[in-house]
């Protein structure tokens, strides 16, 4: 997930200190990394994966508000809906 993630990743520059941030697909939540000097892609990644999901169907990521389970399966709320929608009509 982190190589993933990692591409969802912005990079900010505040001065000589770096931060990144990652948006929720589905409600727009901004998470932001800790701002520290020589700050890389892998460590944001590694601090955001406790607040990031990644949707099992359409690979976006979200937080964990807009993730949930259905059926066993681990998706984004949109997908989600879909899928209860497709799971009725059968």
């Amino acid at each position: 997930m982190q190589r993933l993630l990692k591409d969802h990743l912005v990079e900010h520059q505040d001065g000589e200190t770096v931060f990144f941030t990652r948006t929720c697909t589905v409600c727009g939540e901004v998470w932001r990394s800790a701002a520290r000097q020589g700050m890389d892609r892998e460590q944001a990644a590694a601090e955001a994966g406790g607040t990031t999901h990644m949707c099992h169907f359409c690979g976006r990521p979200v937080c964990g508000k807009c993730f949930t389970d259905v059926e066993g399966i681990s998706l984004c709320v949109s997908c989600a809906a879909r899928l209860r929608e497709r799971m009725d009509g059968i």
